[in-house]
């Protein structure tokens, strides 16, 4: 059934140990996903996307259930987590 592959979609992924993270732009309220290890930051999750969004970063902003979290590149993400990058 259904529920049976979501579980174990659910079940591997967690085996995995990996999270998925969602980039937010400024159009779309939940951009892309991206698969992280858990326990990723924010400095793993620019690094991703570009190498020069680490030289360039000033803060991110995260939205995790419905607060906003300004932080830097050694902030913990969390399951879920949309990240919107702020660049110098």
């Amino acid at each position: 059934s259904k529920e049976d592959a979501n579980s174990l979609k659910e079940r591997i992924w967690n085996m995995l140990g990996l999270m998925i993270v969602y980039t937010k732009t400024k159009h779309v309220k939940q951009g892309t996903p991206m698969a992280l290890r858990k326990k990723s930051t924010i400095r793993d999750f620019a690094a991703r996307i570009h190498k020069d969004f680490l030289k360039n970063f000033h803060f991110a902003r995260i939205k995790r259930k419905g607060r906003i979290i300004q932080a830097g590149l050694n902030y913990t993400l969390e399951d879920g987590d949309v990240v919107e990058l702020y660049l110098q």
